[in-house]
């Protein structure tokens, strides 16, 4: 019965290892496919929410184009 118990609480500490171990790999893939945008496409999306005006955009869309 003691070595039940045991054998238990290994499975149990395996188990919490891989469930931790997993969901750090899905945050970072998460995290990975936000961070897939160009930069120009970044630059067209705070033009949008009118971070930057106009000239700065057009000026911006230069540097990155050239």
């Amino acid at each position: 019965m003691m070595m039940g118990g045991g054998l238990l609480w290994i499975i149990i500490i395996i188990g919490i290892f891989f469930y931790f171990n997993n969901s750090q790999n899905r945050s970072y893939d998460s995290r990975n496919t936000v961070n897939s945008k160009t930069p120009l496409e970044i630059l067209e999306e705070r033009y949008a929410r009118g971070e930057i005006d106009k000239e700065e955009f057009i000026e911006k869309k230069n540097d990155l184009l050239s």
